[in-house]
């Protein structure tokens, strides 16, 4: 997004904006899913609360569900800046598949 885009989008540029900010304005935009906001933002919280100094690490079981906070992304930048890890477990073939499942009978659930 180029800097006049941010300026349109979010009333100046991005990288002026507090962290919990940035990550507050992207969630509204639905640029990111709501869920990892508040975990993000429950992590920070915690850190500033309790003026702990540990390590803070969001897991994903799978590469794609964290592309969003790798890289150069604003959301990446804010983890970065907060010190938030980002890992990738590995789980088998079959573990993934009853994930899926899992997540399948859920929606179905919620959706009635």
């Amino acid at each position: 997004m180029s800097e006049k885009d941010q300026v349109s989008v979010f009333g100046h540029k991005f990288e002026k904006l507090g962290q919990e900010r940035r990550i507050q304005k992207l969630a509204a935009y639905a640029i990111i899913d709501k869920d990892l906001v508040a975990d993000i933002l429950k992590l920070n919280l915690a850190a500033g609360r309790k003026g702990g100094r540990w390590r803070k690490i969001l897991l994903f079981a799978d590469e794609s569900a964290c592309k969003l906070l790798r890289g150069s992304s604003c959301l990446a930048e804010a983890c970065k800046d907060s010190q938030i890890e980002i890992e990738v477990a590995e789980i088998s073939q079959e573990t993934r598949e009853k994930i899926a499942a899992i997540q399948r009978r859920q929606k179905m659930v919620n959706a009635e």
